[in-house]
């Protein structure tokens, strides 16, 4: 099979690569003392150095009977320094740890294999009396990533640059005549090349597997070739040659081509659908040998698929196959295991060997529809016996499935859908207007049309044609209706404290923008906001006492036009702050003892606690007034040390007032009276009272006459327990 001897032949440099060879440096020699050497050449000799110097002097061309007259060092070699006479070099293929050479202007040839295998070597300067690099030269060089190429080199032999897979980018020289076959294939690094102008002859495979590779140039001088959206193609477009293994996305074929190269799409990862010219008579073998793609459209002019075109893709699912189609070549579709239907348009083609082996994922069963009239689907079906494969015969197609009316904002995705009764190959069409003209939307024939809701595609109609062998069905129009964005949520009225940051949200569908809009009052001009987050779904605004009553809104803004958030009011409050702290208070048993509070701030509330001990826990009161400025406590015995405070309120925070103790006691009782006293003027008498309590405090009085108004003493011990009084004349009867 050819498949096969492509890949046997895409693996050549690597078997030169895989001789496993001795490796003999001498232990104990002398740094850079050379460890051996011989002849080279009928006027040229080798020296290997201690160090891993290789050395070619001499004169003329490197030759030898036999195997490589230092391949039992190949190992130790670590670069090569070929002196000024060498005309001609070879043998430095496998080492593996070669990592420079020098090679002097009186070189004019590189020999096959020159330095194949040497997965080290970095870097090259050719001299400039080279004029051709040969097939596989430097074919697996693992590590290459730079090759300087004379412009005097007018061919590239086969493999030459094979498996490079760290050369990102090559300048091919000016004179340059022919590239051969595979002469680039497996680089996957390499990302740019440019065709020159005097190109002639490109190879089959040149660029296969070159998975960075998104585009190939051609200079605008070069009569055999040129390039289109980076594919090369021949000079007239009527050939495609080969399409970059790293350009990815859905490709449509120019109209001129007629023809396509083998191997033009193999092992591409990176395509979408693509669509064939309808010139295209011959999808050519490996075409698109272990490519991916989404999908493909076979032109009506098809009439051969060669061998193994699309064996082993992934993610073609579904495989619609024109009426004329006459053939599928062996193992055309080998192991496509995305595929799950097939859709057979005319007459039973020649099916080839193998040709549809193994399609589908193991264990699924695939579809395959063909029309039940045509002719020769018996003997076809019977000779492909392919069990995983459920064949079908299809009828007229009708409509199953109508597309339905959609609304979408801008940037969205839509997706109309339709269904036939039966296999058929879907065609949506569109117009701009309920009168205008169906116009062919895509040429992709999925049942379900997906694209983006444009502001100019509002009011667009789409339908959809369903075509098989036996005749087509057309859908009703759908509608799609492109519109303004919808607000889901509106921003909320937001009360804090001044200092604080309040955020005002919006949400909507569709929006592509927003711009929030204040005003300082109801009946106010509306201003954008520069605040934080002013063209956002959220705004930001720090709460002062000048922002207190403004109103905020958002513009919400799409393609289609705008619409208008409600308004939502910041109410910006300062924090309570206790100006009044409540007074400790003493007092007797069964009295009442009121404790007050003085607070700043609006829309204020109030709520006293208490506790039993200084370490006590705070407990919520239930007393008269608890839920106001002042407190009123009937006092009990068991009042005695407990502490009062209050928590002031507003929205925007909270204030505690300090702890005011209440001190509980009995009332004070006198136990011992005062006597009345007789005594001559001019000496001093002395009344005494007792009485019962705690923290007393005394205070005497004086009247003239029983009748008389009392009068508060100023005597001795007036404030005390005992008084002591200077009789006078005029105290007699006091």
């Amino acid at each position: 099979m050819k498949t096969l001897r492509r890949l046997l032949s895409s693996l050549l440099c690597l078997l030169l690569c895989a001789a496993l060879l001795p490796a003999a440096a001498a232990e104990g020699a002398a740094d850079n003392a050379v460890i051996a050497s011989g002849s080279c050449g009928e006027s040229a000799r080798w020296t290997l150095s201690s160090e891993g110097v290789l050395s070619i002097s001499g004169t003329g061309k490197m030759s030898w009977n036999g195997s490589c007259p230092w391949g039992d060092y190949r190992t130790d070699v670590k670069s090569v320094v070929i002196g000024s006479g060498i005309t001609s070099i070879l043998g430095f293929d496998q080492c593996p740890n070669l990592k420079s050479v020098t090679i002097p202007a009186s070189v004019t040839e590189l020999r096959d294999g020159c330095f194949a295998g040497s997965g080290a070597l970095k870097s090259v300067e050719l001299p400039s009396g080279i004029v051709a690099i040969p097939g596989n030269c430097f074919c697996g060089c693992a590590s290459l990533t730079n090759v300087t190429i004379p412009s005097g080199v007018k061919s590239i032999g086969m493999y030459a640059f094979a498996f490079c897979g760290s050369l990102t980018g090559l300048t091919l020289p000016s004179g340059l005549q022919i590239i051969g076959e595979a002469a680039f294939t497996g680089s996957g690094a390499l990302t740019g090349l440019t065709i020159p102008s005097k190109v002639t002859q490109i190879g089959q495979r040149a660029f296969l597997d070159c998975g960075a590779l998104s585009a190939i140039k051609v200079s605008s001088y070069n009569q055999n070739y040129s390039a289109s959206n980076g594919v090369l193609f021949n000079k007239d477009k009527s050939i495609l040659i080969a399409y970059p293994g790293g350009k990815s996305g859905d490709y449509s074929f120019p109209g001129t081509v007629s023809s396509i190269c083998p191997f033009a799409f193999a092992g591409c990862r990176k395509l979408g659908h693509i669509t064939v010219s309808s010139k295209v008579g011959a999808i050519p073998e490996s075409c698109f040998d272990q490519a991916c793609l989404t999908g493909i459209t076979l032109p009506g002019s098809l009439k051969t698929i060669g061998e193994g075109a699309f064996q082993m893709c992934e993610g073609l699912s579904v495989v619609t196959f024109p009426a004329s189609l006459q053939s599928i070549g062996d193992w055309a579709f080998w192991e496509c295991s995305s595929i799950r239907e097939l859709r057979f348009c005319g007459p039973a083609p020649d099916i080839g060997d193998c040709a549809l082996y193994s399609v589908g994922e193991y264990g699924e069963r695939v579809t395959a529809f063909y029309p039940a009239s045509a002719a020769g689907w018996a003997e076809a079906i019977a000779a492909v016996g392919e069990e995983n494969i459920d064949w079908l015969p299809c009828v007229k197609p009708s409509v199953k499935t109508q597309p339905k009316s959609q609304t979408a904002y801008p940037g969205e995705t839509v997706r109309f859908t339709a269904a036939a009764n039966t296999n058929a190959v879907y065609q949506w069409q569109y117009r701009t207007s309920e009168d205008g003209e169906w116009k062919t939307w895509s040429s992709m024939t999925d049942a379900t049309l997906e694209l983006t809701a444009k502001r100019f595609r509002d009011g667009y109609q789409f339908r959809c044609k369903m075509t098989n062998p036996l005749g087509t069905a057309t859908t009703s129009a759908a509608t799609l209706h492109v519109a303004k964005p919808k607000i889901t949520t509106q921003p909320k009225d937001e009360l804090a404290a001044i200092g604080d940051t309040v955020s005002f949200t919006v949400r909507a569908e569709g929006a592509s923008a927003y711009q929030w809009q204040y005003r300082v009052c109801p009946t106010g001009t509306w201003r954008n906001s520069s605040s934080l987050g002013a063209d956002a779904a959220t705004l930001s605004v720090e709460a002062t006492s000048a922002r207190n009553g403004y109103q905020f809104r958002c513009r919400v803004k799409n393609a289609m036009g705008s619409v208008y958030s409600e308004a939502a009011t910041l109410t910006a409050l300062a924090l309570p702050a206790v100006t009044t702290q409540p007074a400790d208070k003493a007092a007797a048993f069964g009295s009442t003892a009121k404790f007050s509070v003085r607070a700043s701030g609006k829309q204020l509330s109030y709520q006293w606690y208490y506790r039993k001990t200084p370490d006590g826990s705070w407990i919520k009161c239930g007393s008269e007034g608890a839920t106001s400025r002042t407190l009123s406590v009937e006092v009990k015995s068991y009042h005695n040390g407990y502490q009062f405070r209050c928590k002031v309120t507003n929205p925007a925070g909270t204030a505690w007032s300090e702890a005011a103790t209440l001190t509980a006691m009995a009332a004070p009782a006198v136990t011992a009276q005062p006597q009345s006293r007789s005594a001559q003027r001019g000496e001093t008498v002395s009344f005494t009272v007792k009485v019962s309590g705690r923290e007393l405090s005394y205070q005497w009085y004086y009247r003239k006459t029983p009748d008389g108004s009392w009068i508060k003493c100023s005597s001795e011990g007036a404030t005390s327990r005992t008084l002591s009084v200077e009789v006078k004349s005029y105290h007699n009867g006091y």
